[in-house]
């Protein structure tokens, strides 16, 4: 099934397990990191499913709104 999820790409220091977090330096954040709006990659889950992933729109990137750490 096709289903939208919001997520938010985070340092492991602003890590806190809630639901959507995705941390940037665990495989599938890194996977993420790299992609750009249309862009799709498939990720193998755990019971050996194949989770596709694409991401349809930022909404919010700290770097490109002048918000550095």
């Amino acid at each position: 099934s096709t289903e939208a999820t919001e997520i938010t790409l985070v340092y492991p220091h602003d890590f806190r397990g809630e639901t959507g977090q995705v941390n940037v330096v665990a495989p599938v954040g890194t996977a993420i990191l790299g992609l750009a709006e249309g862009q799709e990659i498939e990720w193998p889950q755990p019971d050996g499913h194949l989770m596709k992933v694409k991401i349809e729109k930022i909404l919010y990137q700290p770097e490109r709104a002048g918000d550095y750490l």
